[in-house]
Formats: structure tokens, C-alpha cells, sequence
């Protein structure tokens, strides 16, 4: 007999292939199985697993598995609610996905592949997902197209879907603008300009966004777009007792023939019951107000949102919002109020404050401009960009409203020709410009900015 060795050789893995292809070995049908191999590549390049199949990604990242033989896919994840994978794909050798993590943990989440040759091999690839953007999330909105919308944003795959009343949904990407820290560009096929102002910028306390986008025009048939500002938070007083506060409320109505503002000071007061304004033509301050429309406070199914009707007229009722802002209450409103018109209205309010810091604040306005405004006691110096790629300048000279007026409040006339009139007020961390009524050149236009 002539000797296995001399035709194989003493390697232990030549003489299992043979005893398998002779029928010996065990299970499998006798078949001895190569291992499942696999490659990584993340943001498409190529990564090393460790030795035990471990690689760290950030969220947002784009991760693709492959293997050299054909595999099921399954997945596991230390926490079961963490992960979401965006643009999945799978084939029998290849598994693809965007990872999401919706928490500020890391979280490990394992892609298993199991060979369909009937092996029952398995080769797992363990990712360690790193903490999501704290800033992450979805906010209410408040856009001064008067309505009151829905943001779903993450920082982590530069994405945002806006959301309107109507649950129509309108997706767009967000990048670090290239000359101002902290702003977000937001890149929407929706935006009708030459020049995108359509941007954001987050509150310190990651909870409160100031920003532009391309929204639906107020009454506008057919259908058009146009850049705007709006405020979004997930910060909202979802209890009666912490509504109490002075507010110093600007704010705009459109109606399908036109735009007006919308100036006065308004209280919250009796743990959150009972919501007041004050009955006088001229912009009194509520300490000074001699004479008040009562409004009774009831929450909304929706938590965070008040109604409120007028005491006197059942037909005058309306809704609010009240959202923490660097820490300050700040008064919020937008939709629509159709016993009057039907009209769209937007309202912003911080608290009353007893003098003007000087501040600087970053942000939006309803003509789809972004830029600054540099505010003191006395005066504002607004520069920024429009649609059209024009660089404006605008500067006020502030002053107090008499006796009567609301201390944190200031009339502003522009230094410019034509002389247009304004008001101004400031909070913590955000303040806001409004055209005045008698303007005709400047009612219903509104100005926001976050402070830095």
C-alpha cells in the first residue's frame, strides 16, 4: 500500500480535505466549510475590524460589510431603541447602512452574516457607535409664514425634514456655513433663490433654534415657496404654573390682501389661568394699563399648548406657546385664526426686562434675509445678505416709550431715507425687530435673532 503522506503530505488540513472528499469526517454530510471572511469600509473607506471584530464609528457614518460568500444578514443592538440605520441595503454578500444613534450613549450594535451553504458559519462585525448630537431631535416650529410646524434634524447625517400643518413633509440638508461659526446653510430643492440665506443656529442650551427656510407663502394659489424666518424649540412650558410673566410680544398677521404687525405687552398671571392684554391703542406697559382684555387659560390636548378665550367674547380665542430660552420665558404663537379673516398671524415675546444689554444678535427675517444686528440702548446696526445676493445695512436709533411703555421695549427709526419706523425687543437670548403699524413700508415685517 502506498502511503497517504507521500501524495499530501503531514498537513493536517490537506488530510481533513481528503477524509472529507473519501466520505470520512462528521457532520454537514462529511463537507469541511471555509470560514466566513469579511471587509469594512466606513464613509468608503477601508477599516480594520479588531481582533474580535470590533470597529468604532461616529454616528452619521456610512458603514458597508461585504463577504466572500454568499450570507443572511441580522442585527443586534445593546440598546434596542438606539439605532436607526438609514439607507439600509442589503444582498447576499454586501450589507450597507447609515447609523443613527438617537441617544447621547455610545451604543454597540452588531451585523451578523450566517452562510447560506448550510454550514451554519457565522462571522460577526461588532460596532461601536459613538454618542449622538445632543442636538439631535425634533422641535416645534414657529415660522413667520404663520404657521406652526414640525423639525425632525441630525447633526450626524447633516439632514432636517420640515413638517407642516398639513403633515406635508419637505426634506433638506444642512452643512457648517463656511464664514460664520456656529450657522448651518440648509440646502433645500424647495428654495426659489440665487443666493441661499436659508440657515440656523442653535441656542447654548441645544434646546432652541433660530433659523430660515424655504416655506409655503401664506395664501399664495398655485402653491410658491419662499425663504423666511422661524423659530424652533423643544423646550415648552408643559406646566400651567410656569406661565406666569410679563411678555413684550411683537408680532405679524397676513391675510390673503396683505401683512400688519402687531405690538403690545401682554401678562400670564393666576398660575397660568388667566392670560391678559391691555386695552389701549398706544403700546402700554401692563403696569401702566388701565384697562385689560381677560382671557381664561385651558392646556391644549397638546402638551405645551394653551388656549385661551376672552371673558367678554366667547368668538376671541386663540393659542400660545411658552418655550425656555437661555433660561427666560419667552411667549410664542403661529397658525391660523380664521374668525378673522381668515388670517395667519406669528407672535414672539420675551419676558420684559428692565434695560437693554448690548448685545449681538445672529439671524433671520421674513424678506429671507440672514445677517446681525448689533443692539444697544440707543441704537442698532443690522448688516447681512438678501436672496439676491446683495449685501444690506440698516441702522436705528432706539428710544424709550414714554412713561407708559414697556421698559424692555424700544421704538426704532432708521437712519436711512425713506425713515421707516420700528420696535425692538430683547430676552436673554433672543430678541426681535418689527416694522410699525403706520409704516406702510415696513408692516408685517419681522426680524429674529439668537444672541450669542
Amino acid at each position: 500500500m502506498v502511503s497517504v503522506s507521500r501524495f499530501l503530505g503531514t498537513s493536517g488540513l490537506a488530510l481533513a480535505f481528503f477524509m472529507a472528499g473519501c466520505g470520512g469526517g462528521g457532520g454537514n454530510g462529511g463537507t469541511v466549510y471555509a470560514p466566513i471572511s469579511v471587509s469594512l469600509q466606513v464613509n468608503g473607506a477601508a477599516v480594520t475590524p479588531s481582533a474580535s471584530g470590533e470597529v468604532a464609528v461616529a454616528p452619521g457614518d456610512s458603514v458597508s460589510i461585504g463577504t466572500d460568500q454568499a450570507s443572511t444578514w441580522s442585527t443586534s443592538a445593546s440598546d434596542s431603541s438606539a439605532i436607526t440605520v438609514a439607507k439600509a441595503s442589503t444582498t447576499t454578500q454586501l450589507w450597507s447602512g447609515q447609523l443613527v444613534n438617537g441617544t447621547t450613549s455610545a451604543v454597540t450594535y452588531t451585523v451578523t452574516a450566517t452562510s447560506v451553504n448550510g454550514s451554519g458559519n457565522t462571522k460577526a462585525v461588532v460596532l461601536k457607535v459613538g454618542a449622538g448630537d445632543s442636538r439631535n431631535g425634533s422641535y416645534s416650529v414657529f415660522a413667520t409664514n404663520g404657521s406652526n410646524q414640525k423639525l425632525a434634524i441630525n447633526f450626524d447625517t447633516k439632514s432636517l425634514v420640515m413638517t407642516d400643518e398639513n403633515n406635508v413633509a419637505a426634506s433638506a440638508t444642512i452643512s457648517a456655513n463656511a464664514s460664520e461659526a456656529g450657522t448651518w446653510d440648509i440646502t433645500s430643492p424647495l428654495n426659489p433663490n440665487t443666493t441661499n440665506t436659508a440657515r440656523l443656529r442653535v441656542a447654548a442650551d441645544g434646546n432652541n433654534i433660530v433659523g430660515s427656510f424655504p416655506f409655503a407663502v401664506a395664501f399664495a394659489s398655485p402653491v410658491r415657496y419662499a425663504v423666511t424666518a422661524f423659530v424652533a424649540s423643544r423646550a415648552l412650558v408643559t406646566t400651567a404654573a410656569q406661565l406666569d410673566g410679563v411678555y413684550n410680544r411683537l408680532g405679524i398677521d397676513i391675510t390673503a390682501t396683505g401683512r400688519d404687525s402687531n405690538i403690545r405687552q401682554v401678562r400670564v398671571r393666576g398660575a397660568g389661568t388667566i392670560f391678559e392684554t391691555c386695552n389701549s391703542v398706544a403700546v402700554t406697559a401692563m403696569a401702566s394699563c388701565s384697562s385689560f382684555n381677560t382671557y381664561t387659560v385651558t392646556p391644549n390636548t397638546t402638551a405645551g399648548s394653551w388656549h385661551i378665550v376672552n371673558n367678554a367674547d366667547a368668538t376671541d380665542i386663540g393659542n400660545f406657546r411658552i418655550a425656555v430660552i437661555g433660561g427666560q420665558n419667552v411667549y410664542f404663537g403661529a397658525g391660523a385664526v380664521v374668525p378673522d379673516g381668515p388670517t395667519r398671524v406669528f407672535r414672539i415675546g420675551p419676558q420684559d426686562i428692565s434695560t437693554f444689554a448690548n448685545v449681538t444678535a445672529r439671524g433671520a427675517d421674513t424678506l429671507g434675509a440672514w445677517g446681525k444686528a448689533d443692539v444697544t440702548s440707543t441704537s442698532l446696526a443690522s448688516t447681512g445678505v438678501d436672496t439676491t445676493g446683495t449685501a444690506y445695512a440698516v441702522n436705528l436709533d432706539l428710544n424709550t416709550l414714554a412713561s407708559i411703555g414697556p421698559l424692555g421695549m424700544r421704538g426704532g427709526t432708521s437712519r436711512e431715507i425713506p425713515a421707516n419706523k420700528f420696535f425692538v425687543t430683547q430676552g436673554a437670548k433672543i430678541g426681535a425687530v418689527v416694522g410699525a403699524r403706520t409704516n406702510t413700508a415696513t408692516q408685517g415685517y419681522i426680524q429674529i435673532g439668537l444672541i450669542d
